[in-house]
């Protein structure tokens, strides 16, 4: 780990044993039954590369995980149309490197890891002369999403087949997902069995922000692109740093759009430093940053992270305070760090 040498973390951020113990808690949960639906966080102070290995990449499921997923047998109904395993991965094959966040993350939370997905484009499924309105694609836990035909037929929405080089574990959509890049994780489907097509519009469904106003709670526009955010994966709060350089590192997204900024602030947000960005920013990918910052002293620092995209959306001090539903949590990141 990087860490090592540089700072002393607080007991439960020693690197190793969590990584072991992860490591061992992921392996069982991709090949037991599941008895109920898994929410484990992906710990952010173990990113050293920008895709997450399959066995920490974060798990949402809204219904434990059904028990008859087979390569073999398994069929995906496509308007009427069964395909098998074997004809999905005969079509051309697209790999689409994309971050998924769920939409109840919360800031500076662990529900949010990227990875490189290979598939074959949903469009590529879909009747050609297709005159729907939206897709409605349904899992076999029973769980299901409607997305705009739009983006269903965007060349890089696909039906995921492997992850990072790997068939999808079981907690992760084997034997296919929907991987809808640049929105929130609730409509990238896992365990995908049917794709419907909707010549109306859609269903009212879950995932709406919700907005106070003097006439009470109103629902206001669906929860679909992820907001700009960005987060520290080192230091963690708590961090008690023992030389007078730090390295602070982070990852930052922005959905569809690029990021194009990042900012550190050190002295509680007064002001505020440019982050160096790694590679090229992309689309629907998160972009590893890096503060080198010169301590001056020892004492108790506040470290703040704020990004901004190539739209000219930027991340907020904190949510608007109108809302009051549980989504799209991408105020700016704090925490407390001391300089021994």
């Amino acid at each position: 780990m990087a860490t090592q040498g540089y700072c002393k973390w607080p007991s439960k951020y020693y690197g190793e044993r969590l990584t072991r113990r992860v490591l061992l808690a992921s392996a069982f949960a991709g090949l037991l039954p599941a008895q109920k639906a898994e929410v484990s966080s992906s710990d952010l102070s173990l990113v050293d590369d920008v895709a997450v290995p399959n066995e920490l990449f974060f798990v949402r499921e809204h219904f434990p995980r059904p028990d008859d997923l087979s390569a073999a047998t398994w069929k995906l109904s496509v308007a009427g149309k069964d395909y098998s395993m074997e004809e999905i991965i005969a079509k051309p094959g697209k790999l689409v490197p994309a971050t998924l966040e769920c939409a109840e993350n919360p800031t500076g939370g662990g529900l949010v890891s990227h990875a490189e997905w290979m598939g074959v484009p949903l469009a590529s499924l879909l009747p050609a002369d297709t005159k729907a309105v939206y897709v409605k694609l349904i899992s076999a836990d029973g769980y299901s999403r409607n997305i705009p035909i739009a983006k269903a037929l965007h060349p890089d929405t696909i039906v995921a087949y492997r992850m990072n080089g790997e068939k999808l574990p079981l907690n992760h959509g084997f034997p296919v997902r929907a991987i809808v890049p640049g929105w929130y994780g609730m409509d990238s489907v896992k365990w995908l069995r049917g794709i419907e097509l909707l010549s109306n519009e859609a269903p009212p469904q879950d995932y709406v922000r919700q907005v106070k106003s003097f006439f009470g709670v109103r629902a206001a526009a669906p929860v679909t692109a992820m907001q700009v955010k960005s987060v520290f994966t080192r230091p963690q709060e708590g961090a008690i740093l023992v030389k007078r350089r730090f390295t602070v590192r982070g990852v930052a997204w922005a959905g569809e759009n690029r990021v194009s900024q990042v900012q550190v602030s050190v002295d509680g947000a007064r002001t505020w430093l440019p982050a160096t960005l790694a590679g090229g920013p992309a689309a629907y990918a998160w972009t590893p940053w890096s503060f080198e910052w010169k301590i001056p002293r020892a004492g108790d620092y506040s470290l703040t992270v704020r990004a901004k995209d190539d739209k000219g959306r930027e991340q907020p001090p904190e949510r608007a305070a109108e809302r009051v539903d549980s989504y799209e949590w991408n105020g700016w990141q704090t925490l407390k760090v001391t300089a021994a």
